[in-house]
């Protein structure tokens, strides 16, 4: 279970976060495959609060953590572009309230992750082809600016 990821050594948590991904990588690739759009989005959800939960040390998991929900933003289906990015949101969100993560300023700390590296993704999905998946990020970067602006680090 990934609330109990928080003890587990960060290599045993990096594993994880790579079998989760594997598991939605796999189900994005049947929705690809399917005219529905109806995926298991449980895999999606179990590598978020992985993150969640591990927020001390995202930077093991948030390469792995982050291409997931970007792969469901480029999906053509609404529905999976929403939960990619809610998903994306919900780590970012979290990453950048936490204290762990704001505080920072650590260069040398590899279990810590920047700021910068946190809003990397965002990004991308401002280069989306889908106008909602443009919106989202827009939307996501307001609510992250109003939420930390003034946490933000010094660039």
């Amino acid at each position: 279970s990934s609330d109990l990821s928080g003890s587990m050594p960060a290599k045993a948590v990096e594993s994880l976060a790579a079998a989760l991904a594997d598991v939605a990588r796999t189900a994005l690739q049947a929705e690809k495959d399917s005219k529905a759009g109806a995926i298991s989005l449980r895999p999606l959800k179990r590598l978020v609060e992985l993150c969640v939960h591990n927020l001390k040390r995202l930077a093991v998991v948030w390469a792995v953590a982050k291409a997931v929900p970007l792969e469901a933003c480029d999906s053509r289906h609404a529905s999976v572009r929403q939960a990619g990015l809610n998903s994306l949101n919900r780590v970012l969100h979290k990453a950048i309230a936490s204290p762990e993560v704001r505080n920072n300023t650590d260069q040398e700390d590899a279990d810590r992750i920047h700021q910068e590296e946190l809003l990397r993704p965002l990004q991308t999905l401002l280069q989306s082809n889908y106008e909602d998946v443009r919106l989202g990020a827009c939307e996501s970067l307001t609510q992250v600016l109003h939420g930390a602006g003034q946490g933000f680090d010094e660039a």
